[in-house]
């Protein structure tokens, strides 16, 4: 609707009664309308909604029924929680198995006292591991500590590894001490980080052992290895200090995954991403090796065309030519599941009766078709893609 009853006045379409308002929420004259935006007036909260200008010049507003239902507010799609083990925090605080959030690298180095010119000593690189992360393009976190001297057994992790069910945003695990532990002390971790990643319903980003890069996981049962990525070969980086380091990739690929969910969506790969800070890697793969690690549900960092070096492969660790399973859509059913679980627990005692089942149906309708418009589920048309079942004889019985 462009009626014009008033400079400053409410407008109405099919019902929904909309105010015009500039970006600092000002309410603005008609004459400025090409650049606005609009703020839907509904009978619990105002909206934001952008004003978009069509190709033959006039003004296109997008107004929302105020008697639709809620509308689903997805989850975010990678916070990872690092094992790790730490020094001291701040106050002389340990941490030590509690899940603290950061969200910068800067709070991370205020936390735990690190200091640019030092090391971690015996805390793996520790630092390097979560600077990387956030150059990367990583962003909140949650640090899992244990103390220094923690030996390097999957064993003394497992403390840490209980402490995660507690967390309610996590999405992806990550333990980069897998690298130095010896075969079996790896083996006995990735299973018990496979297995918890698929009752907490996240990823697990592991890092292979330097003794057993081909350590297998195939006893373990599908649901358990499609929960799990990998990635070979360790780097070479230049860490804060211009130093040359080697670290073990998962940290970097962390940050990796959320910078691709940022700019393209869960639901796109992480291939082809130049690497940042990383000048070498510890083992040169060639295409007919790295083929060979991908039907082995492993990932490859090779130097392409360019000078930078670039993830190859996107698949998990329960991929073979016959699955083919990879990561992509294993992370956009994760994300769908947790953000509809998350949106409904509002409902929890609400009355469970067909008005209720009808307004989950189109709640969860609604999200599907937005992420089906954009492309994050196949599909020639929206019932092709998806189908939402709720209420008596669809998934309950009398």
């Amino acid at each position: 609707s462009n009626s014009d009853s008033s400079d400053y006045g409410s407008e109405t379409t099919n019902g929904s009664q909309y105010q015009l308002r500039s970006p600092d929420a000002t309410p603005l004259p008609n004459s400025s309308r090409s650049s606005l935006e609009v703020r839907q007036l509904s009978r619990d909260n105002e909206e934001l909604i952008t004003a978009g200008t069509s190709e033959s010049g006039g003004i296109g507003v997008w107004v929302e029924d105020p008697d639709a239902p809620p509308r689903i507010v997805e989850v975010d799609t990678m916070i990872p929680a690092f094992i790790v083990r730490t020094p001291k925090a701040m106050n002389d605080a340990s941490y030590y198995l509690e899940a603290y959030k950061i969200e910068t690298f800067e709070e991370f180095k205020d936390v735990y006292l690190v200091d640019d010119a030092t090391s971690n000593g015996g805390t793996f690189g520790l630092t390097d591991h979560i600077y990387q992360y956030f150059a990367s393009g990583g962003g909140a976190a949650y640090i899992v500590g244990l103390p220094p001297d923690t030996p390097s057994t999957a064993a003394a992790f497992q403390d840490a590894l209980s402490r995660l069910a507690d967390i309610d945003d996590l999405t992806a695990i990550l333990m980069p001490e897998i690298e130095v532990m010896p075969s079996h002390e790896a083996a006995a971790a990735y299973e018990a980080l496979c297995a918890i990643s698929e009752k907490l319903n996240v990823m697990a980003i592991l890092d292979l052992p330097l003794h057993d890069a081909l350590l297998s996981l195939d006893h373990l049962p599908f649901e358990q290895r499609e929960r799990c990525a990998r990635y070979y070969p360790s780097m070479i980086i230049t860490n804060r200090n211009g130093d040359l380091i080697q670290v073990s990739p998962g940290s970097t690929l962390a940050g990796i995954w959320r910078l691709r969910d940022r700019l393209k969506g869960v639901w796109n790969s992480a291939i082809g991403y130049h690497l940042q800070n990383v000048v070498d890697v510890t083992q040169t793969v060639s295409d007919g090796m790295r083929d060979q690690y991908q039907k082995d549900g492993i990932n490859v960092i090779q130097k392409r065309d360019s000078d930078k070096f670039e993830v190859y492969g996107g698949v998990t660790s329960a991929y073979d030519p016959i699955t083919r399973s990879v990561i992509p859509p294993v992370r956009t059913r994760q994300v769908i599941q947790k953000t509809i679980e998350t949106n409904l627990e509002a409902f929890a005692y609400v009355s469970n009766d067909p008005e209720l089942w009808r307004l989950i149906k189109s709640m969860v309708q609604n999200y599907l078709l937005g992420l089906w418009k954009v492309g994050a589920l196949a599909g020639g048309s929206p019932e092709d893609a998806f189908y939402v079942l709720v209420g008596l004889n669809e998934t309950m019985t009398a």
